[in-house]
């Protein structure tokens, strides 16, 4: 199975990344340990948002662009949700997941499975870990080849350099390690009859 390096995270957003420094690791990189443990989402420190705050600001999404909120909100509230974000993205960094999003996208690169990711936080805090459970559970409302209006850790750079004039600080570094078996190409979709059938016509 062959993967690539993001090649959103090496041209189009490098500058965040590197202000960030928090690259997300491509599958030929595993092994690394994570900064913190993220089942149980403990930070090394205090800078993380509150759980039930950042699935708040998610929820009004229908209603209001991140943009707008982050601009209602202090600097340090900006990048307290940043981390909350980076740590279900990595949550999420699991084979299961990576599987369903190939099955229903018709193929999944490493920049494809980083947006579907985004997408499934972006959708609410029920939907996300019910996909986490079972990603089969999204088939009904989840499109193929979403299109995201609004990416949060590229509109936390911006809000973040367009209010102080400078890069986010950088904060404690969330290491993605890939969990679970990966998937077989030629059969993935037998792992996933429901979404093979929704999207694929099986």
């Amino acid at each position: 199975m062959m993967f690539k390096v993001p090649l959103f995270l090496l041209s189009t957003f490098l500058i965040y990344c590197n202000a960030q420094n928090k690259k997300p690791l491509s599958p030929s990189s595993l092994g690394v340990q994570m900064a913190y443990q993220v089942d149980s989402l403990k930070p090394l420190n205090n800078s993380m948002m509150n759980e039930a705050q950042f699935w708040s600001i998610i929820d009004k999404l229908k209603d209001s662009s991140l943009r707008d909120m982050f601009h209602a909100m202090s600097s340090d509230e900006i990048l307290q949700f940043d981390l909350r974000f980076d740590s279900l993205m990595s949550m999420a960094y699991h084979y299961k997941l990576w599987g369903a999003a190939y099955v229903i996208n018709g193929g999944c690169s490493d920049d494809c499975f980083q947006d579907f990711r985004t997408n499934l936080i972006t959708h609410g805090k029920e939907k996300f870990y019910a996909t986490l459970k079972d990603p089969e559970s999204c088939r009904d409302w989840i499109k193929s080849e979403s299109l995201l209006d609004e990416r949060p850790y590229i509109t936390v750079y911006e809000v973040y350099m367009e209010r102080t004039g400078h890069e986010p600080p950088q904060q404690q570094v969330i290491k993605y390690e890939l969990k679970g078996k990966p998937f077989n190409e030629a059969t993935v979709y037998r792992q996933y009859p429901k979404l093979a059938k929704r999207f694929l016509g099986y």
